[in-house]
């Protein structure tokens, strides 16, 4: 639901479920079905050291899980200077906590087992660094968990989240660094064949050279955008809330893929 862009239909899921009992501030009341969940040693909390790496690896934290719970409350509200002014009463600021959350993304293992995508903790609080202004931040997380996990789509959303962090935090070579995290994503989502991230990511690429002087660039990743539509199978609704109607229009327009690479944009011919 996060992928596809469907925000108001994930609050309604999760105002339904578990993550539901909260309070406003977005503590979680119902402790006592965390603790039976998540301190089982036999189960929840393992340790499994690697000789080889020098490693150990968690399977799931009940400190990091709480957070994780909380961290999914807060992005669940609007982005206002309120909200904001209420996250920084309870966040750790990086300065205190970049190096803990840092070590996580390599031995925290039920995120990347479970292939969070979005959720996973370290991009969540990425998330809610970017939201504080913290984009160099959130650019060292989501670094991290690209370079950490095997879930392709957490790998996928990690260079996604990296992408739009190095494109905020801005600085001299940004709009190239944050096209070659997407580039890394493209690929991964094609080894997986995951067909509707392949899409995102194309989306993503055509946001990014629009909003620079880069036409080529630009056409490129509206013709990959269109290519991967027609690989998939959703109705026109469903294809405007993934990617956003601009861009389904977008494709739209170019019929012919072949005849649009082959124009000349910039004085140069690309095919």
């Amino acid at each position: 639901m996060l992928l596809a862009g469907e925000i108001e239909l994930w609050r309604s899921f999760v105002d339904s479920g578990f993550l539901g009992a909260t309070d406003p501030s977005g503590e979680l009341v119902a402790t006592e079905v965390v603790t039976n969940m998540l301190v089982n040693e036999n189960n929840w909390t393992w340790e499994r050291h690697d000789p080889p790496s020098g490693r150990t690896y968690v399977w799931f934290s009940p400190q990091v899980a709480r957070l994780q719970f909380q961290m999914v409350c807060e992005l669940r509200k609007e982005d206002t200077s309120q909200t904001r002014a209420a996250l920084r009463r309870w966040f750790p600021p990086p300065n205190a906590t970049l190096e803990w959350w840092l070590r996580v993304a390599s031995t925290e293992m039920c995120d990347d087992f479970f292939g969070s995508g979005q959720l996973h903790c370290c991009l969540l609080a990425a998330a809610l660094h970017g939201r504080l202004g913290q984009w160099t931040v959130a650019a060292q997380l989501a670094e991290k968990v690209a370079a950490t996990c095997f879930a392709p789509i957490n790998r996928i959303e990690a260079l996604r989240m990296l992408s739009k962090a190095l494109q905020q935090a801005g600085g001299a070579g940004a709009t190239a660094a944050a096209a070659e995290a997407l580039q890394q994503a493209a690929e991964i989502a094609a080894k997986a064949q995951y067909v509707a991230a392949e899409a995102v990511v194309a989306r993503d690429r055509l946001r990014l050279f629009r909003g620079t002087s880069d036409e080529t660039g630009a056409l490129q990743a509206l013709t990959e955008l269109q290519e991967r539509v027609q690989r998939m199978v959703a109705e026109p609704e469903e294809l405007e809330t993934l990617l956003g109607a601009e861009e389904v229009k977008a494709v739209k327009s170019l019929r012919r893929p072949s005849e649009a690479l082959s124009r000349r944009v910039m004085g140069k011919e690309l095919l």
